[in-house]
């Protein structure tokens, strides 16, 4: 809905100028400011409710018209990490599934909770939309939304999304007014996800091909998360001489994407010597892949910086391995077995933490 009608939209129907009311005062409201301490203030989160139970209230009291319809999803869209939208979503699916705007609601359907009521309207939309962009986002959201629950699903579906909707560009979260906008920064938990929807939600704000991005997500599926076999993996050191990942097989492998200009990948390095002094008679290496120039490379291997095996991959953050494992942050850490098997994706960066993955993998080659 363009702003002007809108304003006169609003004018027109008193319920809809208060639910507008409503709507800004949650945006305006200064504890929005500072999420972190506010997740600690039951003042807060409850006034955050009352937010939303208002305009639930108002959008049930006035079931029809555009303006309901994006209350709904800045409801669905702002409200879930600490008020139930199920209505909401009942309400969409009863009253506004054959709408073309619900493209980018399917989004707020990727991350947690992940509710039967989501599930359903999402199905819904995927077997009853007349629009091949809403059919085709509600696909790619559930196919996302089950990459932690169900990864056989999720390939399934992502693969669908491939072969039927590969022209079908992504549509960013409706943006009527700059209310609406904000309404992403309103999530007040962190969720905890897998690396593939990590970088599935780190692509909603901007367009991109769905079909292109679900290949992507099958291929994170199949050779990048936990249980699939390390990809063959060959490349050079500082020097020139060729590596292969595989000719580390037999041995418990922390292959770590590093750069030298990463701070958190220099706070590493005190960690990383402690593991090879920890496990140095057992049958452990690190294999570094290096985003640095060559000669900074040489030097803080000169410098006894790093004393273990690194691929130099070109002197960027954008070389052919980092390419091949679709590296997304600095650094990134995969843990093989002896097999070549990935068992840890990212693992706590922490001395205890990454000591503790060794040794289970350690402990497991001896039976």
């Amino acid at each position: 809905m363009k702003k002007d009608s809108w304003n006169a939209w609003c004018l027109a129907n008193p319920a809809v100028a208060e639910l507008l009311k409503v709507m800004i005062a949650y945006e305006n409201d200064p504890s929005r400011l500072v999420w972190s301490q506010a997740l600690v203030e039951p003042t807060n989160i409850e006034d955050r409710r009352d937010y939303a139970e208002k305009v639930l209230a108002i959008a049930k009291a006035n079931r029809s018209g555009d303006v309901v319809e994006e209350a709904l999803i800045w409801l669905i869209g702002v409200a879930p990490a600490y008020f139930d939208t199920s209505d909401a979503d009942r309400i969409i699916e009863k009253d506004y599934l054959q709408s073309e705007n619900l493209a980018a609601l399917c989004w707020n359907y990727i991350l947690p909770p992940h509710t039967a009521s989501k599930e359903h309207l999402l199905s819904q939309l995927i077997n009853e939309s007349p629009h091949e962009r809403v059919r085709a986002h509600a696909l790619f959201c559930l196919a996302a939304s089950k990459l932690s629950t169900d990864p056989e699903l999720a390939k399934q579906l992502f693969k669908k999304v491939s072969e039927e909707y590969s022209s079908i560009e992504a549509v960013e979260p409706r943006d009527s007014l700059e209310l609406f906008s904000k309404a992403g920064a309103a999530w007040s938990v962190e969720p905890k996800v897998s690396l593939v929807l990590a970088s599935v939600v780190e692509q909603i704000f901007r367009p991109f091909p769905l079909g292109s991005a679900a290949q992507q997500c099958l291929f994170e599926l199949e050779h990048l998360s936990v249980g699939a076999q390390a990809q063959p993996t060959i490349g050079t050191d500082a020097d020139g001489k060729v590596m292969k990942l595989d000719d580390y097989r037999g041995k418990i492998v922390m292959l770590v994407f590093f750069g030298d200009w990463c701070q958190p990948c220099r706070s590493m390095y005190p960690h990383e010597w402690s593991l090879v002094q920890q496990f140095k008679s057992q049958p452990f290496t690190i294999v570094g892949v290096n985003s640095d120039p060559a000669d900074l490379l040489k030097k803080i291997i000169e410098e006894k910086t790093v004393q273990w095996p690194c691929f130099w991959d070109g002197g960027s953050n954008g070389g052919p391995i980092a390419s091949q494992w679709q590296v997304q942050a600095w650094p990134t850490v995969y843990i093989l077995d002896d097999k070549g098997v990935i068992r840890f994706t990212n693992p706590p960066r922490d001395l205890e933490g990454l000591s503790k993955c060794m040794t289970q993998l350690l402990a497991e080659m001896k039976h």
